[in-house]
């Protein structure tokens, strides 16, 4: 999972992480269940976005005849 929710003992505060690529802050909730929806949303589309992307082709060279 590239997202997780933790709670901030603070603040009183459930905070969203994107844990994926470092470790970034993308949200901030009263509430676990709203962290947990939210993180599941962006995991959602992870996974779309990722389902769809495509490794740049391989430029097209001349054969020799």
């Amino acid at each position: 999972m590239r997202y997780a929710v933790k709670y901030h003992e603070v603040t009183g505060e459930w905070l969203v992480f994107d844990i994926g690529e470092g470790f970034e802050l993308v949200g901030m909730h009263p509430s676990e269940d709203e962290a947990m929806v939210q993180a599941m949303k962006l995991e959602e589309r992870s996974h779309r976005r990722a389902k769809w992307a495509t490794a740049p082709m391989a430029e097209a060279t001349p054969q020799a005849a």
